[in-house]
């Protein structure tokens, strides 16, 4: 995947850099919120190559990417938008109703998170393992590795303090500092004491716990978003220094303590005794929602509603059912239909595709690529998998399963169920079993309309693959054997075929005519693409990159039409040898994957050498 070519085409689909309000990603999705979604043009997004798929949900523009999101996301970076920081602008937060701004709130604040989440429940299902191997509790090994887990769940509202205030486009280490205040170890020690607690002799202070909090450090971030910019027009620009901060923190801290606090706690603490409330009395409700309803969470965004339940649930009791028995079962039915389908298709493109999906998402528990690119797409594998969902939940619900640790439900993490109970992970996998085997079976027994080839494309590769090219060398010199090259990635043949030139003149010139499919900044490098879509990268010099430009000069640049002969790059031959850096340039086919296997000749023209692109099988011949 081109990432700075898909960062491009989705920028410009949304309406340029300057529609882009706020932009952030979670573990799939880059997530766009944007000045006027009237300029987004949505069929535009869904045909660029490399998203799976774009929706709209809670005020934001989303689009699917997979689990190369953060490549391209840091690629959207360098295109300079308003906030690279993840700040976002005013105006986001006052659209929408109230519910929408809410939980667009807590969702944004919680997904950068994840990775923390991911880590640490990770590493305690780790933990649990080597108890199980017979590593004892009382070893540094085991009491290092745990104090290393906790961590990610102890200081979570600090984390989600920071990631609230980046949102709302205020100060985020005193944030930060508000959240530390709710689980500074003394303030804990005063909480655990039980005795009654006040400031300044009237101001009572709740005894709670915020262990793994989310809600009372998203409160006190909106708090601060609105007291800051209030005490800045008050106080004297000679005086804003020192006094903004001090009062800043000194009232958002009280009000958290006092008001903000208690109220999140007992919000979160309410919503998590009514979910085991039902886990007791009732236990099948959830899981069978989750599992039979959560592809359909994930299109609408509204998964992230339950994750501040989560949390509060494991701090309160130790373990959750409230999302992840149901998670654990319905993204392993995501897997089963599109290995399903990957088993059942004859297209070949779905087929490669369907099962790479289905493997991530069972292994993994990344379900987007199953769910967008071919559940959702196809329909019929999408029902099948709400019921295999569905089915496998009940069985988690009238067993009772629990989760004991945050983390991505997938097969890998499974040990995430491992716990008090030793039962539980049995009746976990069983559950899992349960949902593949029928969401795979109702995939075959409902079938699909399956997608037929594209007869362009494949008689496009047919002609590609047939018919031989001749290319005009892009520099002058010595033409020596691409394995003759002293880097082993290129000499490897590994990066593509090609030859490589020793060059006596410093300039690249185009091979043919098409365009600049990618410029480095450094100017060392270039690829170029021709009108049959054959790609050749050209690399000056071996470790150039080092040099960060110097010796080079760039004469086009990326997305410019070029023409066969015209100067693309002027490098100053004896300065680079100078430096201690070798000059050989190294001739690729980019996209040799694509073209099959190719055999690369050079032939002598009355115009200069000109490459011989032929396949393998008719160089065979």
């Amino acid at each position: 995947m081109d990432y700075d070519q898909v960062a491009k085409k989705i920028v410009e689909a949304v309406g340029g850099k300057k529609n882009i309000s706020y932009c952030t990603h979670c573990a799939t999705r880059i997530r766009l919120t944007l000045a006027d979604n009237k300029l987004a043009d949505l069929d535009k997004a869904k045909r660029i190559k490399g998203v799976i798929d774009v929706i709209c949900s809670s005020g934001q523009v989303q689009f699917v990417i997979g689990i190369e999101v953060g490549h391209v996301y840091e690629a959207i970076e360098k295109l300079g938008l308003p906030s690279k920081t993840g700040g976002g602008p005013e105006e986001e937060q006052k659209t929408g109703n109230l519910f929408s701004r809410a939980f667009s709130l807590v969702a944004n604040s919680f997904s950068p998170i994840i990775p923390v989440i991911i880590s640490a429940g990770m590493l305690k299902a780790v933990l649990a393992i080597l108890k199980l191997c017979g590593l004892p509790a009382e070893a540094q090994t085991y009491q290092i590795i745990s104090l290393v887990a906790d961590t990610g769940f102890y200081f979570f509202p600090v984390f989600v303090a920071a990631s609230a205030a980046k949102i709302l486009k205020t100060n985020v280490f005193l944030a930060a500092a508000v959240g530390a205040v709710l689980i500074h170890p003394n303030f804990i020690a005063l909480v655990k004491a039980g005795n009654p607690l006040s400031i300044f002799g009237f101001l009572p202070v709740p005894l709670v716990s915020y262990s793994s909090a989310i809600i009372p450090s998203i409160l006190a971030a909106w708090f601060l978003s609105k007291v800051e910019p209030f005490i800045q027009k008050i106080i004297p620009k000679i005086f804003r220094y020192f006094l903004c901060p001090l009062l800043t923190f000194f009232i958002v801290t009280l009000a958290t303590l006092t008001v903000f606090g208690p109220i999140g706690y007992w919000c979160g603490y309410g919503l998590g005794a009514a979910c085991e409330f039902l886990r007791v009395n009732v236990p099948w409700v959830l899981p069978v929602l989750i599992g039979g309803l959560n592809p359909l969470l994930v299109i609408t965004g509204m998964h992230w509603a339950l994750s501040p339940l989560s949390m509060q649930s494991y701090a309160t009791y130790g373990y959750e059912a409230i999302a992840g028995p149901g998670n654990f079962v319905s993204n392993i039915s995501e897997g089963a239909a599109a290995l399903a389908v990957s088993i059942k298709t004859k297209n070949k493109a779905l087929k490669q595709e369907s099962f790479t999906a289905g493997i991530t998402a069972v292994l993994c528990g990344i379900t987007e690529p199953a769910l967008y690119a071919v559940n959702l797409k196809l329909k019929k594998p999408l029902y099948a998998c709400l019921i295999g969902g569905a089915v496998g939940g009940l069985f988690m619900g009238l067993t009772g399963v629990v989760k004991y640790v945050a983390g991505t439900p997938g097969l890998i993490s499974s040990a995430l169920y491992i716990g008090a109970n030793p039962m539980n992970i049995v009746y976990a996998l069983i559950a899992v079993v349960i949902s593949f085997v029928v969401t795979f079976g109702l995939t075959f027994l409902f079938g699909f309309e399956d997608i037929p080839e594209e007869e362009s494309e494949m008689e496009d590769s047919r002609q590609m693959e047939q018919k031989p090219l001749a290319i005009s060398v892009p520099v002058k010199g010595e033409i020596i054997r691409l394995q003759n090259v002293k880097d082993k990635a290129i000499a490897s043949g590994s990066l593509g075929s090609g030859i490589a030139v020793i060059p006596s003149e410093g300039e690249i010139f185009a091979p043919f005519d098409g365009e600049v499919s990618m410029m480095f900044h450094t100017g060392h490098a270039v690829t170029v693409k021709n009108t049959e879509g054959l790609e050749l990268f050209i690399h000056v010099g071996i470790d150039t990159v080092e040099l960060d430009g110097k010796y080079f000069e760039m004469l086009v640049a990326k997305g410019d039409k070029i023409r066969e002969g015209q100067p693309l790059i002027k490098f100053d031959i004896d300065a680079i040898k100078k430096a201690g850096y070798d000059t050989t340039v190294s001739v690729i086919l980019a996209n040799d994957e694509n073209v099959s296997k190719m055999k690369v000749d050079v032939v002598q023209s009355g115009s200069g050498n000109k490459m011989l692109v032929t396949p393998s099988e008719l160089a065979a011949v």
